[in-house]
């Protein structure tokens, strides 16, 4: 009997869907009035998905992996990097001296 029920059990975990690994998703909204050229960078990489957002516009992404990222944005020659956190909303705001900041809105 718990031969088959292990055998049972075994059955519908190789049967079942693979379950995924927890899913990661970012969203940056840009609260600028320039175009910010940004880029999304994984961890431990140097692969970076490029973003170009008009003031306004939205990007958002969901990945496999539930990591934080590093988002390298410029607005004209202004270069600045922020970490990004799975889940956070963010939006990219820049002060009166022209330096760019992330501020959180809140979970997805």
């Amino acid at each position: 009997m718990r031969i088959s029920i292990m055998a049972a059990l075994v059955l519908a975990a190789v049967s079942a869907p693979a379950t995924a690994l927890a899913a990661g998703s970012y969203y940056v909204r840009n609260d600028t009035r320039q175009l910010a050229t940004c880029g999304a960078r994984r961890p431990r990489s140097q692969v970076t998905d490029q973003v170009s957002l008009r003031p306004g516009a939205e990007w958002s992404q969901t990945t496999e992996r539930d990591e934080t990222r590093t988002l390298i944005c410029y607005i004209g020659v202004r270069r600045q990097t922020f970490r990004m956190v799975s889940g956070q909303r963010y939006a990219l705001l820049e002060a009166e001296n022209g330096a760019l900041w992330l501020r959180a809105l809140g979970t997805n």
